[in-house]
């Protein structure tokens, strides 16, 4: 699944290959639904009216009108890919974002994406649950979020309610380099190495998003390029293989159905 790096470099690219502001010309619907059926009246109500920027919040893509924002969140295998205006079309290409010169596809083998439309007064309601952002201060009530917590680290660092972007690689990398168990309850950890964790965790984000992201599976920018971050990882996705530091076997367990690798004798 696409995190915080990954849907940043999206942004970016889609930003480089397209001068704001970007009048929308026409939307295309190659079919109704992906996780949640198109908003079609709603979008062609908007054909005409012009992007004045290009965001993210969390992991999700804002597209931002005078009045109103596009906001798609690319699930598990959703890609936004720059096409020339009159696209030649593949399997699982859902939609059609066209414009003066060139067009934006929206392509989803698994379909979990979706894209919804917001009027810009209501943007804070739709976010009001969504956490923190990483790369600035820790902030006193997140800290205290994080200490209260009777759950595993693991599980707390990737909770989208307190911090957001921190999903299942980064966790899994910023708890290595950081040497805490991933099983520790959050709770257990002290105020020190809790900050620690977050600034470390920031660190690997930043690193991520200049290397264009990690691509496990399917990922790619909106210009088909792949990230690179993958090269970097130290133990996601390393079963059975040496510990860059000491020598040891990675492991892998899951929790709470997801995939954790990590190293006994460095993370105790």
């Amino acid at each position: 699944m696409p995190e915080l790096p990954e849907v940043e470099n999206v942004v970016r690219s889609i930003k480089n290959d397209f001068k704001l502001p970007l009048k929308i010309k026409k939307f295309t619907f190659l079919r109704k639904d992906l996780r949640w059926s198109f908003p079609q009246k709603q979008l062609r109500a908007i054909e005409g009216q012009t992007i004045l920027s290009i965001s993210r919040r969390a992991k999700y893509i804002l597209f931002t009108l005078k009045d109103h924002t596009i906001i798609s969140h690319l699930g598990m295998t959703g890609q936004w890919k720059t096409s020339p205006q009159v696209p030649e079309l593949i399997k699982h290409d859902h939609l059609i974002i066209e414009f003066s010169e060139k067009s934006l596809v929206y392509n989803d083998p698994r379909r979990f994406g979706f894209v919804q439309v917001v009027a810009n007064l209501k943007l804070p309601e739709y976010f009001s649950a969504v956490g923190e952002e990483p790369f600035k201060d820790l902030n006193l009530d997140t800290l205290q979020k994080i200490k209260r917590a009777d759950r595993s680290i693991k599980t707390v660092l990737m909770d989208q309610k307190i911090v957001v972007g921190i999903g299942n690689i980064y966790a899994s990398e910023a708890l290595f380099r950081s040497k805490i168990k991933p099983s520790v309850k959050a709770c257990r950890l002290s105020i020190a190495q809790i900050k620690l964790l977050y600034k470390i965790a920031d660190e690997i984000l930043g690193q991520a998003i200049t290397a264009g992201g990690s691509s496990i599976s399917n990922y790619l920018n909106a210009q088909q390029e792949k990230g690179r971050f993958q090269q970097q990882h130290l133990v996601y996705g390393r079963e059975g293989e040496p510990c860059s530091v000491c020598g040891s076997k990675i492991v892998r367990i899951v929790q709470t159905g997801r995939s954790t690798f990590w190293c006994k004798a460095c993370q105790k």
